[in-house]
This record gives structure tokens, sequence and C-alpha cells, in this order.
């Protein structure tokens, strides 16, 4: 088991791994702006490191700092792991509040640390093999069950690819359906779609108790990324790092296309999960952000 200095040491050796710390800095305290939004977004930002770094959540927060360490947000060109380590935070925090067994933990936060990576890589046109985050999983030691209930999860939030010449409005009509089929996934369907994707293996066999928590949490992962985004498109806003509402911006699809989608998804959350914790912070969030669009319309008009 590493000793406290030699997890902080590997703590550090990650951050600027992932580029979330600035190559020459030494010291945690000296903050580049992705740590500072962190610290400022995640009031239990120290006790939320420490749990990643316990042994036996460890080789879960390496694998997703190798996976990511070189991929950038696209408004700022800050370290991708930002929008990780936030997403994986809000379900930290859920998971606080429920009884789980350990190994559900580290499927539910295994499951958040790369939620991401089947979408990314078929974004670049990369030839992805479907059960190359599987083999990525079981190659770091993962227990096989958990393997499969990582990788399960991350396919099932991974919405078909859009093609680059999809219309404004078909596009967030795709995105819509594809929140909803989210949101309405079973247990039944996890415990189906187990079956059939690893029956060619020689697979454990999971609970109906395990499908329970899957489905909970292939919707929580997502809830948890899109209050990220939400947050994260609110901060670049603020700090006029986004914001065009006319055309493509670094690649982003115009602010008023991705604030109507967020709109959407809001909806749908509101009718399904009234009381979620994250629901308050994301109305804030798309208020603020409706109100710096209409603020950003009218000075471009005038």
């Amino acid at each position: 088991m590493p000793s406290e200095s030699e997890r902080m040491q590997r703590r550090i050796s990650n951050l600027k791994l992932a580029r979330v710390l600035q190559p020459a800095e030494t010291s945690i305290l000296n903050l580049k702006s992705s740590l500072r939004f962190l610290r400022d977004n995640c009031p239990s930002l120290d006790e939320f490191a420490d749990f990643l770094y316990k042994p036996e959540f460890l080789p879960l927060i390496n694998l997703a700092v190798v996976l990511h360490k070189d991929e950038k947000r696209k408004a700022t060109s800050d370290p991708y792991m930002k929008h990780i380590l936030l997403t994986t935070y809000y379900v930290y925090k859920q998971i606080e509040k429920e009884k789980l067994t350990d190994s559900q933990k580290r499927a539910i936060i295994g499951a958040s640390l790369v939620h991401d990576y089947i979408e990314i890589r078929q974004k670049k046109d990369i030839k992805y093999k479907d059960n190359e985050l599987h083999e990525k999983l079981s190659s770091i030691g993962i227990d096989k069950l958990e393997a499969n209930e990582i990788f399960l999860m991350v396919r099932f939030d991974t919405p078909p690819p859009k093609p680059d010449d999809m219309s404004g409005y078909k596009r967030k009509n795709a995105k819509r359906e594809d929140f909803e089929k989210i949101m309405n996934i079973t247990a039944n369907d996890v415990f189906e779609n187990y079956q059939a994707t690893f029956s060619f293996i020689s697979a454990s066999e999971i609970s109906l108790e395990d499908a329970e928590m899957m489905s909970r949490y292939i919707k929580e992962i997502k809830i948890a990324d899109m209050a990220a985004i939400l947050k994260e498109t609110y901060e670049d806003m603020l700090t006029g790092k986004d914001g065009n509402n006319d055309v493509s911006l670094n690649e982003l699809r115009p602010l008023s296309e991705r604030i109507e989608v967020f709109q959407d998804r809001l909806e749908i959350l509101k009718l399904r999960f009234k009381r979620h914790r994250l629901l308050s912070q994301m109305k804030l969030d798309l208020g603020y952000l409706l109100l710096m669009l209409t603020y950003s319309n009218k000075k471009q008009t005038s």
C-alpha cells in the first residue's frame, strides 16, 4: 500500500501529466486556472482527491489520466481532465449518500472517469473497436466483473455519432432523443444487454441488484456530465472564451444551438427527477447563459 507521501507525489505527477498543473510547477499550491476552477466548484475537492488516490481506485484515475492526457477542451484549450474530474466529483457526491458495496463504487467511479472515452474516439474518426475500452480496463488489472460493468455503463452513455453535415434542427432533436433514451434505461435493459454483450467470454453474471445500480448510475453519470458542461460553458462565457452565437467557434456548435440542447434536457430532467440535487444548480447556470447570450446579441446589434 503506498504511503501518504507517495500518493501525494503520484497525485502531483498525474496533475502534471493531465496538464492540470503546468509542467514546471512543483506544488499543488501553485494553481493553474483549471485547477482553480475545480477548487471553486468542488467544495470537497481535497477529500475527493484522497478518495481517488486510495489503492483500490488508483489504477482507475491513472488510466483516465493516460487516456485523456493529450486532449483539450475546445473553447479554452484547457486540459480535458478538467471536465472528467468535475463530472466524477458530482458522481462521487451522490455515492456518498448511498449504501453501495466497494465493488459497486469502483464500477461507478471507473465509468465516470472514462465516460467520454468511446465518444471522443468516435468523433476523431478513429477506427474504434467495440471492446477497446474493455481491453484497457482489463490490462490494468481491474476485476473482470467491474471491467464489464464499467464498459457497459460507458457504452450505454455514449450516443450514436452524428454526421458533421447534420442540420442544427436535426442534431438538436437527435440529441434530445439520445438523452431521453438514456433517462429511460431500466435494470432489465441493462441485464439483457449484459448477457448479449458478454456471452462470447466467460463473464461473471451480474445480479439484479447490480443491474439496478447500473441503470441508475448510467443516468447519474449522464446528468453529472450535463451539469459539468453547463458549469464549464458558463465559466467560458464569463471569461469571454465562448459566446459566438452565429458561427461555430473553436469547432464548437453555435452557442444558441447548445443552449437549446440544454433546455431540452432540463425539461426532461424536471419531469423525471424533480428533486435531483443538481437540478437547481443547472437551472441557475442555464439562466445565466441565457442572460449573457441576450446581452451578447444586443451588443452585436447595437
